[in-house]
């Protein structure tokens, strides 16, 4: 299988070199609007006054995997370490066409305090051509003080991006049950900027081959079935298609790993996906498991699937860019979703590619349930979509009501 290593967004050189003055300017505002005056104010340094702001770059890749190891993600049964290595920035340039990190320390201390990151792509919104943008990695260990400067250096770069670069909107994504996260930046009065919620949906961690346990295995169609060269044309056509009407829709059509279209009796198709490693990218390492889920894997060890140990890595294998066709039913969505898992995990053309590794996570928007899960061991993880705002006083709730399938978000991607 091609991995997302081998593929990337086109970069904009142009637009990189504006996003990168803008953030720069953006950071110098807040250093002379909020920095440089509590420094002259206090006769002792202070937290507020020794806070450094910058454009991070290669130089911080190892202070960045530091900060990552501090901050697990935690989910169902399990607490993962969003692994980055070799290259933080890799990812960044996959999800946009430009993209920048932006880093906090105290002092001179080579450590942390804050981390983000933006990317910036052409896509879809409201059913227009338009620049979008995905903030992510989003970390803090700043306190109260100088937490509220952060933000305000957040709310100063969106409004520069938004005016300056033309993006219509920001995405973004909490994942698991982050309270700290939804209690200091969706739920915070005041706040310089606003988290719009767009949904809920969940990943689904389904174990592949060795957890094939329900009694009922549907007989695969593979008349039916399109994968890998003979599919690309079609998924291009269809996705390409179908983004225009997505908010955050690519309108650079994906080309990672392979793609797999599904069709029904009468020929015409009606789901399209692509599966993708980005192990390349990103991975999790195990940083605990609770003894529940301990138990459960160990019982499960009988049936051929691979040890989940702490300190050992998570090889993954997403279905990402799933696309449904517009005449489905919401059922007959929910049947397409089961039938294009059904594919990656029982298809032997697929296995002889090696597309399924250890695990296969989904993104699940549908809400499918346990009996058509088909029985299989699998993991649960709530995603909270949200769409960033900055000035939160100024703007008018003018998000509409939209299919959360018809979001292009791609949790392969995070």
């Amino acid at each position: 299988m091609s991995e997302m290593k081998a593929w990337g967004l086109q970069q904009n050189s142009p637009l990189q070199a504006e996003l990168d003055r803008v953030t720069d300017a953006a950071i110098e505002k807040v250093i002379e609007q909020k920095i440089k005056p509590e420094a002259e104010r206090s006769g002792a340094p202070s937290e507020r006054s020794t806070l450094k702001l910058s454009r991070a770059s290669a130089s911080d890749q190892a202070s960045i995997e530091a900060l990552f190891a501090t901050q697990p993600a935690r989910l169902s049964g399990m607490e993962l370490l969003n692994d980055r290595s070799p290259d933080f920035f890799s990812l960044l340039r996959a999800r946009g066409n430009a993209s920048a990190a932006m880093t906090a320390r105290l002092g001179n201390s080579k450590e942390l305090w804050g981390l983000g990151s933006i990317s910036v792509r052409e896509g879809y919104f409201n059913q227009m051509r338009a620049r979008v943008a995905y903030l992510g990695d989003l970390r803090m260990l700043l306190s109260r003080n100088t937490g509220r400067v952060w933000r305000q250096f957040y709310n100063q770069m969106l409004q520069d991006v938004s005016n300056e670069l033309g993006v219509a909107g920001f995405l973004t994504a909490i994942v698991g049950d982050n309270k700290a996260a939804l209690r200091s930046l969706v739920s915070r009065r005041n706040s310089e900027f606003v988290y719009e919620p767009l949904g809920r949906l969940r990943l689904l961690g389904i174990l592949g081959r060795w957890a094939m346990l329900s009694n009922g295995r549907r007989r695969l169609d593979e008349q039916r079935i399109q994968f890998g060269a003979e599919a690309e044309i079609e998924f291009e056509r269809f996705y390409s298609e179908r983004a225009k009407s997505m908010r955050h829709g690519w309108s650079e059509v994906p080309k990672a790993g392979v793609p797999i279209v599904l069709k029904n009796r009468n020929g015409e198709t009606k789901i399209v996906a692509r599966l993708v490693s980005p192990d390349a990218m990103k991975r999790f390492k195990i940083e605990s498991i609770d003894w529940k889920t301990r138990t459960l894997f160990q019982a499960l060890r009988a049936t051929g699937m691979p040890a989940f140990v702490e300190g050992g890595s998570l090889t993954t294998t997403y279905l990402s860019w799933v696309c449904f066709g517009t005449s489905l039913t919401p059922v007959e969505r929910r049947h397409a979703l089961i039938e294009l898992i059904d594919v990656c995990l029982e298809y032997e053309p697929l296995a002889e590619l090696g597309v399924m590794n250890w695990m296969l996570l989904v993104p699940d928007s549908i809400g499918l349930s346990v009996r058509e899960l088909g029985g299989r061991f699998h993991y649960s993880t709530p995603i909270e979509l949200f769409e960033v705002r900055p000035d939160a006083t100024a703007m008018q709730p003018d998000l509409r009501a939209q299919v959360l399938q018809d979001i292009g978000f791609e949790m392969s991607l995070i």
